[in-house]
């Protein structure tokens, strides 16, 4: 598995340099992730820890390309907990990877979590519905 994905590593190695635009880019990112499934791949089975971080930070880049989005790290440095997102966004891996895994739409989860904020704002006791609930149609009006 290891050689196939090399030799399709080098395939896009000889068309990145003559592709310009999106397309040469296209073919580094290709060319990094990779370089990425390789490195997973060919981790030792002990080194399940780089295993799970090199996962968690793949759906924070996708997550971030698809709600475009600047992913400015975890919270307190712990990768596959909080992700923080634009100095204004905060969501956990599991809802991260639901959004992705479910193919919700585009800006849903950004809804979500204002609606979550607007509804608790000047509450005494703070209410929360979680992200699968709100993609099956639970809102907050619903609570009263």
């Amino acid at each position: 598995m290891i050689k196939k994905l090399e030799e399709v590593d080098e395939i896009l190695a000889s068309f990145e340099d003559w592709m310009h635009g999106d397309n040469g880019r296209m073919c580094t990112i290709a060319r990094r992730l990779l370089k990425e499934a390789i490195d997973v791949l060919d981790s030792p089975p002990d080194n399940i820890k780089v295993q799970y971080e090199t996962i968690c930070n793949e759906y924070v880049r996708r997550f971030s390309d698809k709600q475009d989005l600047e992913f400015d790290g975890w919270v307190g440095d712990e990768i596959g907990g909080i992700a923080s997102f634009s100095s204004q966004y905060f969501f956990n891996i599991s809802d991260i990877v639901f959004d992705l895994n479910t193919n919700q739409p585009v800006g849903l989860i950004l809804h979500w979590q204002e609606d979550g904020t607007d509804y608790n704002i000047q509450r005494e006791k703070t209410e929360y519905i979680n992200y699968k609930s709100y993609t099956m149609g639970l809102r907050y009006e619903d609570l009263k």
